[in-house]
C-alpha cells in the first residue's frame, strides 16, 4: 500500500513539522500571511501562492536574481521570488512608466537644453518598468531615476562605444544582476535606419514589447533589453532640444533631439525669422533667406505619429510673371512637400501659407521653410514691424 504524504508531516505522538506542511500544501492551497515582512523571514520551500492583504503573491521557480521591490516582487529567507499576480494590478500592463528626458526629474520638458551630456529616464506616469529577467517574459520592477552619460562606455554600463557625432542611439533599461541599468546601443547605420544583425541595434519584439534583437557590448545580452526611445546627438556628440521660440536673423533653427517609445507628448519646435527683408529673384525653391536655421530638425525611433508644420512667408514683386512662393522641404531645400501657396506680382507685401502633414519616416529628418523667387523679389522676416509681422516654421509632432 502506497505511503500516504500526511504520515510524514504528522508522525503520531511528535511535534509537527512545519516545514513539511508548507511542502505538502504548496501546491494546493493558498497561504494566508499577516504582511510582506513574515513572507520575507520565511523559508517557503516554493510553496507556489501567497496572499498578503488581498494580494496574490506567485512563486517564481525561474527567478533567482531579482530584488525585493515590496511592489512587484517579494523575496522570502531562502530565496524564493514571489511576483505580485498581474491580475491583481491589470491597469499597468507592461507599458514602461517613465520618459527620456535631458533635465533630471523633469520627464516632460518647457525649457530647451544644449549640449546635454547625460539623457535621464525619469519617472512620469509611476515608478514601474517592465523587464526580462530571462528572455522569455516580463516583470514590472520598481526604478528610480535612471542615467546615461554619453562620453563613457564600460562605465556604468553605457554603451558599446562614447557617443559620437550627429548619430541616431536608442536606450534600453535592463537588468545587470539586481540593478537596472540605462544603456545606449549601437550606432544607426545610417540617418535613417538601424541596420540588422551583430553589431546594430536592430529591435524585435516579446510579448509584444520591443527589445534589442541582438546582444549589445556593455549592455543587455539578447531580448534582454526594453526599448525606451531614441536620442540624436549634436556635433558635439552631446543633445540638443530647442523649441525656437526667440525669433534670429537667419532662423531660430528648432530641434527635438529626443524621442520616447511611450508616453509621448505633443510638442511644438519653430524656426522663426528676424531679419527684415532681403532679395531673392531666381525661379527655383532654396532655404527662406538662404539659411538652413529656417528648419525644425527631429528624431523619430519608429514611424508612429504624424508631423504637422506650417510656414508662413511675406514677399513682393514690383514686376515679372514669375510668382513667389513658399513651401516646405521635408529633408530638402530644394523641394517642396506638401501645400504651398503663390502671389503674383505685387507691390504690396503679401503673406503665403504653406503646409506639411505626413509621416516623415525613421530616424532623423528635418523640415525646411522655401522661398520661390521672382523678378524683382524681396522676401520677409518681421518686415521691421515684428509685433504685426513674423515669417516662421511651426511644426508640432510627439516626443
Amino acid at each position: 500500500m502506497p505511503s500516504n504524504p500526511a504520515d510524514d508531516v504528522f508522525p503520531d505522538g511528535s511535534p509537527v513539522n512545519k516545514s513539511l506542511v508548507r511542502g505538502l500544501f504548496s501546491d494546493r492551497v493558498v497561504l494566508r500571511l499577516e504582511d510582506a515582512d513574515e513572507l520575507r523571514a520565511m523559508d517557503t520551500n516554493g510553496a507556489n501562492l501567497f496572499v498578503i492583504d488581498g494580494v496574490l503573491w506567485q512563486y517564481d521557480p525561474s527567478d533567482t536574481t531579482t530584488p525585493d521591490n515590496g511592489t512587484t516582487v517579494l523575496v522570502s529567507n531562502d530565496g524564493g521570488r514571489y511576483d505580485r499576480f498581474i491580475a491583481e494590478i491589470p491597469y499597468i500592463g507592461l507599458i514602461p512608466q517613465g520618459r527620456l528626458t535631458l533635465t533630471s526629474a523633469t520627464p516632460v520638458m518647457t525649457t530647451g537644453v544644449s549640449g546635454a551630456a547625460t539623457v535621464y529616464y525619469a519617472l512620469h506616469t509611476g515608478n514601474l518598468l517592465p523587464i526580462t529577467p530571462d528572455g522569455t517574459g516580463f516583470k514590472m520592477r520598481v526604478f528610480s531615476q535612471l542615467s546615461n552619460v554619453l562620453a563613457n562606455s564600460a562605465t556604468g554600463k553605457a554603451g558599446p562605444a562614447a557617443a559620437a557625432n550627429n548619430t541616431n542611439y536608442d536606450l534600453f533599461a535592463w537588468d545587470d544582476a539586481g540593478t537596472i541599468r540605462l544603456t545606449r546601443g549601437p550606432a544607426w547605420t545610417s540617418d535613417t535606419g538601424r541596420g540588422t544583425g551583430s553589431g546594430t541595434t536592430e529591435l524585435a519584439r516579446l510579448a509584444g514589447v520591443l527589445v534589442n534583437a541582438v546582444a549589445i557590448t556593455n549592455g543587455p545580452p539578447q531580448n534582454k533589453g526594453t526599448y525606451l526611445g531614441t536620442i540624436r546627438t549634436n556635433g558635439s556628440a552631446t543633445v540638443d532640444v530647442a523649441f525656437g521660440s526667440t525669433p534670429a536673423s537667419g532662423g531660430s533653427a528648432g530641434f527635438i533631439g529626443i524621442w520616447n517609445a511611450y508616453n509621448r507628448t505633443p510638442v511644438m519646435a519653430e524656426a522663426l525669422e528676424s531679419d527684415n527683408s532681403w532679395n531673392y529673384t531666381t525661379a527655383s525653391y532654396r532655404a527662406y533667406n538662404n539659411s538652413n536655421s529656417n528648419r525644425v530638425s527631429f528624431v523619430r525611433g519608429l514611424d508612429l505619429d504624424i508631423v504637422m508644420a506650417e510656414f508662413t512667408g511675406g514677399a513682393t514683386t514690383s514686376s515679372g510673371s514669375v510668382g513667389m512662393a513658399t513651401g516646405i522641404g521635408l529633408d530638402s531645400t530644394s523641394a517642396a512637400s506638401g501645400v504651398r501657396e503663390r502671389i503674383a506680382s505685387s507691390t504690396s507685401l503679401q503673406w503665403m501659407s504653406s503646409r506639411y502633414r505626413g509621416f516623415p519616416g525613421l530616424g532623423f529628418h528635418y523640415l525646411q521653410a522655401l522661398e520661390f523667387g521672382g523678378t524683382n523679389g524681396t522676401f520677409y522676416g518681421d518686415g521691421s514691424a515684428p509685433a504685426s509681422w513674423q515669417a516662421g516654421l511651426q511644426a508640432v509632432m510627439t516626443w
